[in-house]
């Protein structure tokens, strides 16, 4: 029996009214460990997305203007990404723009999800003992699963940010 992807069609939530999703973690390490998990290429590739996933990343130019191509690949199922960065401010900040795509890097529709961009803002800010980094998701209609997704994900870098 083939496991069924939670990406494929999961219920949608209601999001706060400005569509934007916002998440605060803190880790046990300096701002610029974590920073530098979200810029170097095989870094990103260890933690990002859920425990069900691997991370392809195909281009990761972090610069403003530069680009973010990646793929998330689910058992049975490859979900491209493609963006830009419109922001760089090391250790503190990183603003990039998300769409889904093709292998490419063109811009594809997903059934259920926003066609346009999507804006991740993560700022991450010296606290004791570690760094709290906020990550703010805008362009989102309803939560699909990105709450979850998030979470999994934060919970991923953790374990990277504790093993190097």
């Amino acid at each position: 029996m083939k496991a069924e992807s939670s990406i494929a069609d999961p219920p949608a939530r209601p999001l706060p009214a400005d569509g934007e999703l916002v998440l605060t973690r803190t880790f046990a390490a300096p701002p610029a460990r974590v920073f530098a998990a979200w810029t170097e290429p095989e870094q990103f590739a260890r933690w990002f997305g859920p425990h069900d996933c691997t991370v392809l990343v195909r281009t990761m130019d972090v610069r403003p203007g530069g680009t973010l191509h990646f793929c998330h690949r689910f058992a049975g199922e490859d979900v491209w990404v493609a963006g830009v960065y419109r922001e760089v401010d090391a250790p503190r900040r990183i603003v990039f723009t998300t769409h889904f795509s093709d292998p490419s890097g063109g811009r594809v529709e997903r059934p259920g999800y926003p066609s346009g961009d999507m804006g991740v803002t993560v700022t991450f800010t010296a606290r004791e003992g570690g760094t709290e980094m906020v990550m703010r998701q805008a362009g989102l209609e309803v939560d699909r699963g990105e709450v979850a997704g998030w979470a999994e994900t934060f919970d991923r870098l953790g374990e990277h940010l504790a093993t190097r």
